[in-house]
């Protein structure tokens, strides 16, 4: 369970989608939108933990199988990603302001469906992918194992989802301060995708090296 906790604090603090939220509960269809980006993150984490589930049978892997083996070997492979790229990002730091995607420039213009696509296309995949193969390894064969898959579900969305109650009840001054929240992100992204991937990549390389020597 507490691989899983790990990973689902790691997502909801991730700099990229919350930045992403913001910018869509600031259109004037941002709450309506919110909710459909919280759907379609929501179902493609689902959906993941589904596919593992299944793939693995429901059940718990041997330890010291084949297929245990290669899921080790995939976790720490995604922990060596992580770390290269938070060395990557330290060694080419921003210079300026952050630049505006393109997709941020159309968001007045789509509506829930749009905003569902842009929740699933937003999601840190190296991590998502990280939650996967370790409900994989788990199974989802008792009570212990799947409160672990709901609770990572849960963490992963909980910033997401306070930012859109904070919307729903108070959507100006909501706008006012998740706007001001974005920029105090915007100054710190880089920094915080160093450290974020750089000790979470650590915690896997250690963690699947530990499951195979």
């Amino acid at each position: 369970m507490g691989d899983l906790l790990v990973l689902g604090v790691t997502i909801a603090l991730e700099p990229l989608p919350i930045i992403g939220f913001i910018l869509l509960l600031s259109t004037p269809r941002g709450p309506r939108n919110g909710l459909g980006f919280i759907g379609g993150w929501v179902a493609c984490l689902v959906a993941i933990i589904l596919a593992a589930a299944a793939l693995g049978g429901g059940t718990p892997l041997k330890s010291d199988s084949a297929p245990s083996t290669a899921a080790a070997a995939v976790t720490i492979a995604l922990g060596l990603g992580l770390g290269a790229y938070a060395v990557w990002k330290h060694l080419h730091p921003r210079t300026g302001p952050p630049k505006q995607p393109g997709w941020a420039k159309k968001l007045d213009q789509i509506g829930p469906g749009g905003a569902a696509v842009i929740g699933v296309l937003l999601q840190p995949w190296a991590l998502v992918a990280a939650g996967g193969v370790r409900v994989l390894q788990q199974g989802l064969s008792d009570a212990g194992s799947v409160l672990a898959a709901v609770l990572f579900g849960l963490i992963a969305t909980s910033v997401l989802a306070g930012m859109e109650i904070y919307a729903l009840i108070d959507p100006d001054r909501a706008r006012a301060r998740l706007g001001a929240l974005r920029a105090w992100i915007d100054r710190h992204r880089d920094r915080a995708i160093v450290i974020l991937s750089l000790i979470v990549g650590i915690y896997l390389v250690v963690k699947g090296a530990s499951e195979i020597w």
